[in-house]
């Protein structure tokens, strides 16, 4: 079973409109363009292919049911999101930055499965100068991996949540899909997309072990948050657009206001303000803190930062 429906986490920079439906994962739509229009299709017209691909401007989207791999120690199933963006659509990375929708999964069930871990692919900077909106993401299309452990190998697993995720051109548009999907012991199908998109993941680069200049400096601000100042300087330097996207590996935090500065001497810096859902921080460690340096051709993670809080 699937329903979509809007979220609205952006004010009234997100265009909100209702596709609700009863479907198959393995036949999911979500497309955009529904959304924008407010068109809802019977679901008799949305075929029976059991790998159901509904491609209807601007975006689509379909489920690769992957493999199961009984080659270690234990067993994985591996599958995948896909993402097809027409022309002048885009989407968003797992740390878009002030105003973006990171794609999300949240399970609500794993029969037969443990350990479910979404994979991302090294975004690009997309700076969309006619409309306005510069995106820390993906563009044409792009497939999310998906890996759960399976401890008994041959056994079906049953994999239920929901998926979030955004696409902009001149608005932004999120969709929520509730989703219950089995997946065959013994598949293997769209093994190519999965494996290619999980080995384009992001460059990670150890500043202090490359002898890399990578600062960071934590200062308290009102409210129980932190004001971060980082200087990066890259292995190569930018000739291009360039955005510094701040991670903190705790759910609670996030990071506002993030601004980017190619300085004189080639390093790259960053402000932002990091804050805690619970209002103040318990502590920051920050050999957890990464910022990754993206370009329309590239993306840096860079670790090891050194400073002061």
């Amino acid at each position: 079973m699937v329903r979509s429906s809007p979220k609205n986490t952006l004010g009234n920079d997100i265009e909100e409109s209702t596709l609700t439906g009863t479907l198959n994962l393995s036949r999911l739509l979500q497309s955009v363009y529904l959304a924008l229009v407010g068109l809802a299709l019977p679901i008799s017209e949305l075929g029976a292919s059991p790998f159901f691909t509904f491609n209807l401007e601007p975006v689509s989207v379909e489920i690769l049911k992957g493999w199961r791999d009984l080659s270690g120690s234990s067993a994985h199933h591996h599958f995948g999101i896909k993402i097809n963006l027409s022309e002048g659509w885009k989407t968003y990375w797992r740390a878009p930055g002030d105003n973006g929708i990171p794609p999300e999964i949240r399970w609500t069930e794993l029969t037969n499965a443990t350990e479910p871990v979404m994979h991302f692919p090294a975004p690009r900077l997309i700076v969309d100068k006619a409309n306005g909106i510069t995106v820390i993401g993906y563009k044409d299309s792009v497939v999310f991996p998906i890996s759960v452990s399976v401890p008994q190998g041959n056994e079906n697993v049953v994999a239920a949540g929901s998926f979030q995720f955004g696409a902009c051109r001149s608005v932004c548009v999120i969709q929520q899909v509730e989703f219950n999907e089995v997946l065959p012991a013994h598949l293997d199908i769209w093994e190519d997309q999965i494996t290619k998109a999980r080995a384009s993941a992001t460059d990670k680069v150890d500043a202090k072990a490359k002898g890399l200049r990578f600062s960071c400096h934590f200062r308290p601000d009102n409210g129980g948050s932190f004001k971060l100042s980082a200087v990066v300087e890259p292995e190569v330097l930018p000739n291009a657009d360039v955005k510094l996207a701040p991670e903190y590996p705790d759910d609670e935090v996030w990071f506002s206001e993030i601004k980017t500065q190619v300085l004189a001497d080639g390093t790259v810096g960053l402000d932002a303000n990091m804050k805690h859902s619970g209002g103040y921080f318990p502590s920051i460690d920050r050999s957890k803190l990464t910022v990754t340096l993206v370009t329309p051709d590239s993306a840096t993670e860079y670790s090891s930062c050194s400073g002061s809080t």
